[in-house]
């Protein structure tokens, strides 16, 4: 996130955000990896990077570098050389991110200072903090063959009706809800052509057990709907995301 595309930047850099949620959620990366496994395997990669030798990958927005440090782990199991950067405004998580990943490139960046061309970037939970998405995207697109994305659906009838909107952008720092037709839409009007998506049940992740009494009394209906269509449960219950891999369009 940069101060041009972000409201507030200082959430990210004055420890507002680390008060809400001091562990950066690393807890959570192996299973967000886990899910772009799910869409990203190796006979994929071979496909869309045919000559590559090395991969160049960048984290826009890392954190605590866990999504960014377990998914250089995770090609390396399909025999894949990585060059692996992170990018990310709050010093306090970097600092978190250098000593549980000290081999990876940590950089306290903004996107527009990056000059390099990256195979892969990765946007995990990201679009829904910044001021103007669209043009974030854009700018990230301009710097990357592929990206990653993992994009929370908050636009459900359980936020309208508990009206959770401001509770969100408080402790979580989402400004934008997305269901996932918003989200398609909005990925198509950066310029961007889908390969594949797939929703996530956020509502499973580690982090949830930390969570407030009442989000842990929804969980068992989330599963209980998720199982049934993960489409509904987004729409009425919330606790989903939305995990996507595209590319600009040719």
């Amino acid at each position: 996130m940069t101060a041009k595309y972000s409201i507030g930047v200082e959430k990210y850099t004055d420890g507002e955000y680390a008060h809400y949620s001091p562990s950066w959620h690393r807890e959570d990366s192996i299973w967000k990896v886990k899910q772009i496994g799910k869409l990203l395997d190796k006979t994929q990669l071979e496909s869309l990077f045919p000559n590559a030798r090395t991969l160049k990958v960048i984290d826009i927005g890392c954190g605590a570098g866990g999504v960014l440090g377990n998914f250089t782990h995770y090609l390396s199991t399909l025999n894949c050389q990585v060059d692996a950067t992170g990018i990310e405004p709050s010093p306090g998580a970097l600092e978190i991110a250098r000593k549980d990943w000290p081999d990876l490139q940590l950089k306290q960046l903004n996107l527009l200072d990056v000059q390099e061309h990256f195979d892969i970037g990765l946007m995990i939970d990201v679009v829904e903090h910044v001021e103007n998405p669209w043009q974030f995207v854009r700018e990230a697109a301009s710097r990357c063959s592929l990206l990653i994305f993992h994009i929370p659906l908050d636009d459900s009838l359980l936020t309208e009706l508990a009206s959770l909107y401001h509770y969100k952008a408080q402790t979580m720092g989402h400004i934008h809800f997305f269901t996932r037709q918003k989200a398609l839409w909005f990925l198509d009007s950066c310029g961007l052509n889908v390969l594949g998506h797939r929703f996530t049940q956020s509502f499973n992740v580690p982090s949830s057990l930390e969570i407030s009494s009442k989000h842990k009394l929804l969980a068992l209906p989330r599963r209980v709907l998720a199982s049934v269509s993960p489409s509904a449960c987004s729409r009425l219950l919330g606790g989903m995301s939305l995990m996507v891999v595209a590319q600009v369009k040719k």
